[in-house]
């Protein structure tokens, strides 16, 4: 299962290994591609999902690991966006801290890593069963929820609702296990083709 960035290293595993070792996959709030490119022709940035553009992008890298650069509340506010406004500042404090664990350079070279890849045509090679779940408060638009649920073969998609940010798994985790476990109870017989929402 991934989020932002775990989507990445499962679409990197499915590149190398394929389905290897995997049964069912869950994807959750994370475009395909991240990058928007100026030759796209119009709309292909809302389809997809794609938040940013390489100058945002570089000022992001920057901050975190210029030397002098306050790459802590840059963090912050980067982690802020993904909260709901109701996530309370004990969770958001909590979260920070940890992120703050992995030293800035690497954070920027993680971070730089991330959003330079272009996972769409890994999408339609995924061949196990596939839920796709975005949130509708999240800073990831759900528009790149549908579209890849749209691009791997028979995915069900599930957008959650309420308190449904980039950390709905945290501010919500009824609806998000409930949403989860609903598709991994499915017996493997009936997997195939899932319905969409």
């Amino acid at each position: 299962m991934g989020g932002v960035t775990g989507c990445s290293v499962t679409w990197s595993y499915w590149d190398l290994f394929g389905g290897d070792r995997l049964a069912r996959l869950v994807f959750f709030d994370e475009p395909p591609v991240l990058i928007r490119q100026p030759y796209w022709p119009d709309g292909l940035a809302d389809r997809v999902g794609a938040l940013y553009d390489l100058a945002q992008i570089a000022e992001v890298v920057t901050g975190l690991r210029a030397p002098g650069a306050d790459a802590e509340s840059l963090s912050a506010e980067f982690l802020d966006g993904m909260w709901s406004p109701a996530a309370p500042e004990e969770d958001r404090r909590w979260v920070l801290a940890r992120n703050l664990l992995l030293p800035r350079e690497y954070a920027g070279r993680l971070l730089l890593d991330n959003v330079v890849q272009d996972w769409r045509d890994i999408l339609p090679r995924i061949t196990v069963p596939t839920l796709v779940l975005g949130g509708a408060d999240s800073v990831i638009p759900t528009a790149a929820a549908r579209f890849t649920a749209s691009a791997v073969p028979g995915a069900a998609l599930r957008i959650l609702e309420g308190r449904a940010s980039h950390f709905a798994f945290w501010e919500n985790p009824d609806a998000f296990n409930r949403e989860v476990r609903a598709f991994l109870d499915v017996p493997a017989d009936a997997d195939g083709p899932a319905a969409s929402a």
